[in-house]
């Protein structure tokens, strides 16, 4: 009988600032989902914070999260995103300490649960991950970029951030080989900027994988913003219209994920996850080569927070991929998707 095992993992050596850190990850496994834990030690004094950015995230430290297979990145997300698309597919809020604006030391600690396979799924193993060769380097990284204008308008105090840490849960099994996935996780990113006010903003999606899920940030110079998509959009291809046909606006979407998600995702509105493995089916998912132009059009304008000088829409898109070889072959699924 297979279990889920769980495998606790550490940098080989300390965060350095800037480039990538590596975790490195079991190999010949088929693994579930990965969870990070960073923690960072902030100090404010002299005075209080003027205002807190990124909702005191120490996320807002890491531009990226994600897992290399031999060189080939399958996932590379905003790290604030990674966490927000953690807590959506997790039962309960997940554990973090904020940073805020009296003067006082915080132990900042995030907690973020990347699921490579679908949780919500009645079989999450349709779509855990394995490397395409378990005889080479899988790795897990973040990139760590210290600036504290990320987490804070710090005005007249003084705010010193210690050099974080992480580690690494891996969730896994061992049956790699006798029951292979039917499609493998591939995560990316596509980066819209919105330099001024556009009613038909359009972003393709510019693939031939089958698309699980995304998810929209508004974001900016200064960190994360609410005000870039007030007018809503609409999600449409040639063969197929999914939000729409009229542009809907985006607190009525934002209400229908509370109600999908829970009520989380009112607390992150900055954020929007566009689900399209509904109930967790694998045969609902939409397959981009059956629908081409597949694209948002989104009714945007630049952000007027203050301090903010650029806005953009950031989509993490969480996709699934076949691999020969790897994957189950979709004419043995059962049915179409």
């Amino acid at each position: 009988m297979l279990v889920e095992q769980k495998e606790f993992l550490t940098p080989e050596s300390g965060i350095t600032a800037q480039g990538r850190t590596f975790i490195d990850l079991p190999n010949g496994k088929r693994i579930f989902g990965l969870s990070f834990v960073f923690r960072q030690v902030a100090t404010v004094t002299v005075a209080a914070l003027t205002a807190i950015r990124n909702r005191g995230s120490l996320l807002s430290q890491f531009t990226k999260l994600g897992v290399n297979d031999n060189g080939r990145d399958v996932v590379n997300v905003d790290a604030r995103s990674a966490g927000v698309i953690g807590q959506i597919h997790s039962g309960q809020v997940l554990p973090s300490v904020r940073l805020a604006t009296p003067v006082a030391v915080y132990n900042l600690e995030e907690t973020v649960y990347m699921p490579l396979a679908n949780p919500l799924s009645v079989s999450p193993s349709e779509t855990a991950f394995s490397e395409r060769n378990p005889n080479t380097r899988l790795r897990a990284f973040v990139t760590w970029v210290p600036d504290n204008t990320q987490i804070a308008n710090v005005g007249p105090a003084t705010l010193v951030l210690g050099t974080p840490t992480v580690t690494v849960i891996a969730h896994y099994d061992d049956d790699r080989g006798s029951v292979p996935s039917k499609l493998s996780p591939f995560w990316r990113e596509i980066v819209q900027p919105v330099a001024t006010a556009n009613s038909t903003l359009r972003t393709l999606m510019d693939s031939s994988l089958r698309l699980r899920g995304i998810l929209i940030q508004q974001d900016s110079n200064i960190g994360e913003v609410t005000d870039i998509l007030a007018n809503g959009f609409r999600f449409l291809g040639a063969q197929r219209t999914y939000i729409g046909p009229a542009q809907i606006p985006y607190t009525e979407l934002q209400r229908d994920a509370v109600r999908e998600f829970g009520g989380d995702m009112a607390a992150t509105s900055g954020y929007l996850y566009l689900n399209f493995q509904r109930n967790g089916r694998l045969a609902e998912v939409i397959n981009q080569a059956r629908n081409a132009n597949l694209r948002h059009e989104f009714n945007a304008l630049p952000s007027i927070t203050a301090g903010v000088t650029s806005s953009n829409i950031r989509l993490s898109v969480l996709e699934l991929e076949e691999i020969p070889g790897l994957t189950l072959p979709p004419e043995r699924w059962g049915f179409v998707a």
